[in-house]
């Protein structure tokens, strides 16, 4: 905003819509300031705005003061409105008795206008006739007081008094300005809540980012601006959010890291603010100098690295942004980064979780079904789906001819499924099946293996895994371009490598089905560290409710085999919970009854999930039972008490507390050790197994360094 609006901002009373001005004249301070004028010069005062509204009414008041104060505001703009920035005077008023009156300019250097006028008096000068006209001189307080005759000054007097008015005139702008500074700082201090709060509420990246660019150029006063994000691979930058860009400059716009300003920003890391007409000595702008604006650049920084870089150019009022703008800008970069950071994270996990509940479909329709084909179909598909890929094929050795042939495709002719035969160690998929390794293909980069005619410029990005089971190379998976035009990366790789697994298991022959039972119990282990990942908060959570579980039932003396099967107990017990949606999970704030009945069905879903793994159902009595409570009401899903939990459920429901207790959630900060441990004492015999409580403050006690170290693992994600 210009400097000729900023009281726009800082209307305080909405209700009433005041000016600045009259709410700033009713503060206490100046209150004081008005006393001490009105006491030192022996004055009244009255105050006018820009415009000659009365802000502040005088306290001694003529009769017929509405027509004597409007013909002095005519003498004010007839005198005092000639282009001079300050100026202190006398006025003599005419009609309808010659007053005299001291006016002085409000004039603001920040904000370059005149904000008001300061005027004092009415007075005579001695030895005139000017207050023997009892009519229309007299003057008075309010209709209570009696009225008093208007105040002669000697030549002196009226010097000091217009020296006087100066002096405070200048006073009054001087507090004006610092209350209208910190009216700004307050107002970018709420901006900047604004954001945070904002940015906390989503996690949609285009969605916070167009915030902060928005309320950037708003905060700053600015013309334009951009948030440009780095891609690592190709080493340039786009711009991903703009305001007040044509939209042919955003789509075009791609800068090499370290080229120009923003590419010099991105590469060294390094804030850069630019004046205008002066050129940087990095700048490759094509304009002639004279028509260069101010500018500012900072890099966007997560986890020590630079994901980006926000440029803000021009000032609407044609003036150089200062240190101080850049300071806010950096504040501002700074939460960009983190909601950036913040976001990809979400969207690797929900992609993760989307991956592991592929793969469990995937595991689930291996485990049920030996026809190769189904499952060769699911593989496929699921890999063009995750992976947001066009083209897709999968092969199989023929052993007879040693060649490859395709036995499933996506995006491909018949023509080109039936006739293309792939000789072993040629071409891309030939050498991947011969050498069992994957081959990660980069757009516009043609391999020294590729068999293909089409030109470097054009080649899309490509992945082609090997179908490996045990030491044997039976197929290839391929996929082939981006949705999005841009590059597989290793993620996309390790996806394509674990569903090119479950491809090649189910193809070998249904004397397997054991395995792939197993390959089913792993694809629900990974799930369940899916659930625990979602959100840093859980991350580690079931891991460590093991180690808490496992060492219990050491303590205890367990047979090994009881211990295996506990632990497996303990490290899928909240595998129930990717039933239930992630708002639910990640909560705040406490559920509401509904919710809580809809989380406690989690054991429910878990023990239904694993109830197919014949292995699992020994354990499956101690997953279910885990939420009881010993002696209280309020356990589910069974209510049942005492010795009617299992064992193992009741080892497993102390070290599930201990855990949520001694970590962060979202609704609340980790507990300290000792506030954990009196919560497990105060709940044994209700909540807990007596017994099992005992046992672990003893963990506690002997092994602390353990202990310390188990509950410590949540901050790295271990």
């Amino acid at each position: 905003m210009t400097r000729g609006n900023q009281m726009d901002l800082i209307i305080e009373n909405k209700n009433h819509a005041e000016s600045f001005l009259a709410n700033f004249v009713k503060s206490r301070i100046i209150g004081e300031v008005v006393n001490d004028i009105i006491i030192t010069s022996g004055l009244d005062l009255v105050l006018f705005d820009a415009l000659g509204n009365k802000v502040l009414d005088p306290r001694i008041v003529l009769k017929k003061s509405d027509i004597v104060l409007k013909d002095l505001h005519e003498l004010i703009k007839l005198h005092i409105l000639r282009g001079e920035e300050r100026k202190t005077c006398k006025i003599k008023l005419q009609d309808p008795s010659p007053y005299w009156f001291v006016v002085s300019s409000l004039y603001s250097q920040e904000l370059k206008q005149h904000i008001g006028y300061m005027v004092g008096g009415p007075f005579a000068q001695e030895g005139t006739d000017a207050a023997s006209d009892k009519t229309e001189t007299e003057l008075y307080f309010d209709d209570r007081l009696n009225g008093k005759t208007v105040k002669k000054l000697t030549p002196t007097m009226q010097n000091i008094a217009v020296n006087l008015f100066d002096s405070y005139s200048r006073l009054f702008v001087h507090l004006y300005e610092e209350k209208l500074r910190s009216n700004r700082n307050l107002s970018k201090i709420r901006a900047l809540y604004q954001i945070n709060t904002s940015l906390n509420a989503t996690l949609d990246l285009k969605k916070v980012l167009q915030l902060v660019i928005d309320t950037t150029i708003s905060l700053l006063d600015a013309e334009n601006g951009s948030i440009m994000l780095l891609d690592e691979a190709r080493k340039e930058m786009k711009i991903f959010v703009a305001n007040n860009l044509q939209p042919e400059i955003i789509e075009k716009t791609s800068i090499r890291v370290g080229e120009g300003i923003a590419g010099w920003v991105a590469k060294e890391g390094k804030s850069r603010l630019l004046l205008k007409g002066v050129r940087d000595y990095i700048s490759t702008s094509g304009y002639h100098d004279k028509d260069l604006k101010s500018g500012m650049s900072v890099p966007l920084i997560a986890r020590d690295e630079v994901i980006g870089v926000i440029n803000i150019s021009g000032k609407k009022d044609h003036d150089n942004f200062s240190t101080e703008d850049l300071e806010l800008l950096k504040v501002l970069a700074a939460n960009a980064a983190v909601a950036i950071d913040n976001a990809r994270i979400y969207n690797k996990l929900q992609r993760k979780v989307l991956e592991m509940a592929a793969l469990f479909d995937i595991g689930k329709t291996v485990v049920s079904t030996l026809d190769s084909q189904i499952v060769m179909n699911i593989v496929l598909d699921n890999a063009i789906h995750l992976l947001n890929a066009k083209y897709g094929s999968l092969m199989l050795v023929n052993e007879h001819d040693k060649v490859l042939e395709i036995v499933v495709a996506h995006g491909l002719s018949d023509e080109i499924v039936q006739r293309t035969k792939i000789q072993i160690g040629e071409g891309i998929a030939g050498k991947v099946a011969q050498e069992g390794k994957p081959r990660l293909l980069k757009k516009g980069i043609k391999e020294e293996d590729s068999k293909s005619e089409t030109r470097a410029q054009i080649i899309q990005s490509a992945l082609s895994v090997p179908l490996k089971y045990q030491d044997k190379i039976i197929g290839v998976l391929n996929i082939k371009e981006k949705i999005n035009q841009e590059n597989f990366d290793m993620a996309d790789q390790e996806l394509l490598i674990m569903l090119a697994s479950l491809a090649a298991i189910a193809i070998e022959n249904a004397k397997l089905h054991k395995s792939l039972r197993n390959l089913f119990v792993n694809s629900i282990k990974a799930l369940s560290n899916a659930i625990d990942a979602r959100d840093p908060y859980t991350r580690g959570h079931s891991e460590r409710v093991t180690e808490y579980a496992v060492r219990i039932c050491e303590k205890m003396n367990f047979p090994q085999e009881e211990v295996d099967r506990i632990r497996y107990a303990a490290l899928l017990h909240d595998i129930g919970k990717i039933n239930i949606k992630e708002e639910i999970l990640n909560k705040p704030g406490k559920l509401s009854d509904e919710e809580f009945q809809i989380i406690a069905k989690h054991p429910t879903f878990g023990a239904k999930i694993m109830e197919p793994v014949e292995e699992f159902r020994d354990s499956l009595p101690y997953l279910y039972h885990h939420h009881e409570k010993y002696e209280a009401r309020g356990g589910y899903p069974g209510g049942i008490h005492r010795e009617e939990i299992p064992l193992p459920a009741r080892i497993i429901a102390v070290a599930d507390a201990f855990d949520a207790m001694t970590s962060d959630r979202p609704y609340r900060k980790r507990l300290p050790l000792d506030v954990a441990i009196s919560e497990l004492m105060r709940n044994s015999g209700t909540q807990f197994d007596p017994c099992i409580v005992e046992v672990f403050l003893e963990i506690l006690q002997e092994e602390k360094d353990w202990v310390d170290r188990i509950m410590e693992s949540f901050k790295n994600g271990t």
